[in-house]
C-alpha cells in the first residue's frame, strides 16, 4: 500500500534564488532540488533556522562548500516559503549589511 504524504510547506523561488541555482554546475542543481523538495516533508532545525526576525536560513551541504538560501514564511498561502536569493558562504554568522540591504 503506497501512501502518498502532502508537504508540510510549498517553496516558490523568486528570480535571484532561481537564479543562483540555474548557475551552479548540473551534479549540485540537482542536489539543491532534491534536499529543496525533501525539506517540505521533514523538519529538520539544522537545516532551516531563524536568522533574526522574519529572516530565515535553509542550508545545504554540497561536498566542501554549503549553500545557503535566505526566506520567509507566507502564512496567507498555505505557509509558503519564499526563497529571496541564495548564496555560498563560508562563515557562520549571516552578513548583517546585506540582510539590512536586501530587505530594503
Amino acid at each position: 500500500m503506497n501512501i502518498i504524504s502532502k508537504p508540510d510547506f510549498g517553496i516558490k523561488l523568486l528570480r535571484e534564488a532561481s537564479d543562483f541555482i540555474r548557475n551552479l554546475d548540473k551534479e549540485a542543481k540537482k542536489h539543491v532540488y532534491l534536499k529543496l523538495k525533501k525539506a517540505q516533508f521533514e523538519n529538520n532545525p539544522r537545516k532551516f533556522s531563524k536568522v533574526r526576525g522574519l529572516i530565515w536560513e535553509f542550508r545545504i551541504p554540497y561536498k566542501n562548500v554549503t549553500f545557503r538560501f535566505y526566506a520567509f514564511w507566507c502564512k496567507k498561502e498555505d505557509s509558503l516559503v519564499i526563497a529571496t536569493h541564495g548564496i555560498i558562504k563560508k562563515t557562520q554568522k549571516a552578513l548583517k549589511k546585506k540582510l539590512i540591504r536586501r530587505n530594503k
